[in-house]
């Protein structure tokens, strides 16, 4: 049946299985809904059919004008027909997203307040290029270890700087000094100009603008940083700092929807959690974006309602496999 013109209960999207029984003339399609085949919240997608979740607010957005059968090119090169199924197996992130936005753009023409919420560092910026300046950096100021800097390029750079300088062959020794000193230089506001925008996610970002959300952006990076080895030991926001990175990509956002983690010591992954659910007292989240693992893991299960997607990136390849979660391509 439409989803059109027989919607189902709130928070009760139902994935279908369609059998397509050929005749002579024009195919005819029976659809079967069994209580079985019902998802079972709070998944992302049932066992046997990735859906995107529906947010709290769904039952309002139905008074919006559907958007069902009308195909859709958005900015990140995905074609989206509303109302269809989206596909059997693993869970296909850029087609859940694609069915996403539609939903995003449901909610906020019902008058609904949406929030769009993106991680920062490898999600919207590549930071292999302020890996990339800080090894420049030490092999300036350490010239008897410059040799096992040369010739770097950003590619070869790694989640930090221990494992960065451990790709690069360096001795026990090397490791050490080029690890701390990465650990003061790469968390100095200062540094930040490097980073280079991951156009596909901005794409992304400017796609739910486009659907009418609000767009907000939930990080790491301290609004008081004091790290114990820097010279100055003075205080480091990285506020102003982020925002010029932001407007350089293109995206202007108002100082309340940039939300850095008060100071050093607080878990992030719990302070995101909090900033959330704070946000989900007057909107509602139309997705959450991030490479981190942990931080989904801990959100997953703290907001089960909530509409994460991870973006794919090598500094992941470890921690929690979140099979539930849709992943988008990787980004480097």
């Amino acid at each position: 049946r439409s989803p059109a013109s027989n919607p189902l209960p709130s928070g009760a999207l139902s994935c279908v299985r369609v059998r397509v029984v050929a005749k002579p003339v024009e195919p005819m399609v029976r659809v079967e809904i069994t209580d079985a085949q019902r998802p079972r919240a709070p998944d992302v997608h049932s066992d046997s059919t990735a859906c995107a979740p529906i947010a709290s607010g769904a039952e309002l957005a139905k008074k919006a004008a559907p958007l069902d059968g009308v195909p859709i090119t958005n900015a990140i090169g995905v074609r989206c027909v509303t109302g269809a199924a989206i596909g059997a197996g693993t869970v296909d992130g850029m087609r859940v997203l694609a069915k996403r936005f539609d939903e995003i753009e449901r909610m906020t023409n019902a008058g609904v307040r949406v929030r769009c919420v993106f991680d920062l560092d490898n999600t919207i910026f590549d930071t292999r290029h302020r890996t990339l300046f800080c090894a420049q950096e030490f092999a300036r100021q350490n010239p008897e270890s410059a040799a096992w800097f040369d010739g770097v390029t950003a590619d070869m750079m790694k989640v930090d700087g221990r494992d960065t300088a451990i790709a690069l062959g360096a001795p026990d020794d090397v490791i050490e000094r080029f690890a701390a000193f990465w650990q003061r230089e790469f968390w100095r506001s200062k540094n930040l100009a490097p980073d280079v925008p991951i156009q596909a996610m901005v794409d992304v970002v400017n796609e739910c603008t486009r659907r009418g959300a609000d767009v907000c952006f939930l990080t790491g990076r301290c609004d008081k940083f004091v790290h114990p080895n820097a010279p100055e030991r003075g205080e480091d926001s990285f506020r102003a700092a982020t925002h010029a990175l932001l407007k350089q990509a293109g995206i202007d956002v108002d100082d309340d929807a940039l939300a850095l983690k008060p100071r050093l010591g607080i878990p992030t992954s719990q302070f995101k959690q909090g900033q959330m659910q704070a946000w989900e007292l007057d909107s509602e989240i139309g997705l959450f974006l991030t490479e981190g693992r942990r931080d989904l893991d801990l959100l997953q299960g703290q907001i089960p309602a909530l509409a994460c997607f991870r973006l794919d990136c090598s500094f992941e390849e470890r921690g929690p496999s979140l099979p539930n979660i849709p992943t988008l391509p990787r980004a480097f």
